[in-house]
């Protein structure tokens, strides 16, 4: 591609986008169509990253006219969607992009969304396009360093992801908590002891307690309709278990989603709170936000901006049983953990560094490649993370760096 590629930003007028657009702007050359129906959106992410407009235009667009978004990505390079739910737009955004032959990349969080994009593969191959899903933070970043772990095992058994994201009105927004609403509270299935099992909403069979560091409390994870565990068990063979589980922080706000779904605010019954037109999920979720904190239903004294990992990764080597547990916590934004990860993967796209084309995952990049890009991305101020640490469990207990991993990394995934 040339110098100046040309990318789409769907979804360009939300935080997310806004840390990728901002990497796109500072790290590459290229320039960009910034979408969203939210016009007032665009005018400030253009003032505030491009004031000269001189490698951004701005594009009013609603998803849901198939028309606008068509002439949208007609022409360009790579098609970056930040545009949520994506159970309701991921799909519909990656045709658009294989019809006119873009490479796509998206932060997709949900399941059921990630299966139908895997099951656009052999579509998007012919067209010789790359469907790149699910790279954020988490999923995103996690599959990768699970799969840099898994590199390490002869024999690789489970892969079990857990997260805490920030439950905090001052950084979790309404599309914020309605995902979480909505992953804690649906049935879903996970490969567990070679079995698909159905898990039900906060079934403590199969919740976990997990250690952040970093100054965070040990947390209860629940089971979680995140897309890691299904692409993984996907692109890498012979795994026996794998699963996600999460949290919201503080665990308050915990207490506060259980409630909602034992009063079935997430159920298709409770859609419509009668002769008011707003569904209880959503009547719920805005009331919490605009109310939660002087009601006290969010402690004080806890950083608003939070998040973490704690990935497990067991099987064995020559030497015998053997887990990596992978912790990281921060308090970046969940916007720039989330929307620069996304960018270096449009990066990636740009500059040929991503061979395979279908539908893939972040556990198919090449990390040394990833990690180089992603070094390049702006640093934020006042972060006061705890930093990446992984342990090694066999017969002792050790840490190892990931440059040790890195070093003798092979691919575990089957294209």
């Amino acid at each position: 591609m040339g110098p100046m590629s040309h990318v789409v930003i769907l979804g360009a007028g939300g935080a997310q986008a806004a840390a990728c657009i901002r990497y796109l702007l500072e790290v590459e050359a290229c320039t960009l169509t910034l979408a969203d129906r939210n016009e007032e959106a665009l005018r400030d992410i253009v003032a505030e990253l491009d004031p000269q407009g001189d490698r951004t235009r701005p594009m009013p667009m609603d998803m849901a006219d198939a028309a606008s978004l068509a002439e949208t990505v007609n022409g360009c390079d790579v098609v970056a969607n930040f545009v949520g739910p994506f159970h309701r737009w991921g799909e519909i955004a990656a045709r658009a992009a294989v019809s006119t032959g873009a490479h796509y990349v998206d932060v997709c969080d949900d399941d059921k969304a990630t299966k139908r994009m895997l099951d656009m593969s052999s579509v998007a191959a012919d067209a010789g396009v790359t469907l790149l899903t699910g790279l954020g933070s988490g999923p995103g970043v996690t599959n990768i360093l699970a799969a840099i772990c898994a590199s390490a095992l002869d024999d690789i058994e489970a892969v079990e992801f857990g997260w805490f994201a920030s439950g905090d009105p001052r950084s979790a927004g309404p599309a914020a908590f309605e995902h979480l609403l909505w992953g804690f509270c649906t049935p879903f299935t996970a490969l567990v002891d070679e079995r698909e099992v159905d898990i039900h909403p906060f079934d403590e069979s199969f919740s976990r307690v997990a250690e952040f560091g970093a100054g965070f409390d040990v947390m209860r994870l629940w089971a979680f309709p995140h897309p890691e565990a299904v692409t993984f068990r996907h692109f890498v063979p012979g795994l026996r278990t794998s699963i996600n589980r999460g949290t919201a922080y503080p665990v308050e706000v915990m207490e506060v989603l259980r409630a909602w779904h034992s009063l079935g605010y997430a159920e298709a019954a409770a859609q419509d709170v009668p002769g008011t037109g707003v569904s209880a999920s959503e009547f719920a979720v805005r009331h919490f936000l605009a109310h939660g904190i002087e009601r006290g239903l969010v402690p004080a004294g806890h950083p608003p901006n939070a998040s973490g990992m704690e990935i497990r990764v067991r099987g064995a080597t020559c030497d015998g049983p053997t887990e990596f547990v992978v912790r990281a916590a921060s308090q970046r934004t969940m916007a720039s953990e989330t929307g620069v990860p996304a960018a270096v993967g449009v990066a990636l796209l740009l500059a040929g560094e991503v061979e395979p084309v279908g539908t893939i995952a972040p556990e198919c990049l090449d990390p040394h490649t990833f990690f180089a890009r992603f070094a390049r991305r702006p640093r934020e101020t006042g972060d006061s993370g705890g930093g990446l640490r992984i342990e090694r469990c066999a017969q002792d207990r050790r840490p190892v760096r990931l440059g040790e991993l890195l070093a003798s990394y092979q691919p575990v995934v089957n294209l």
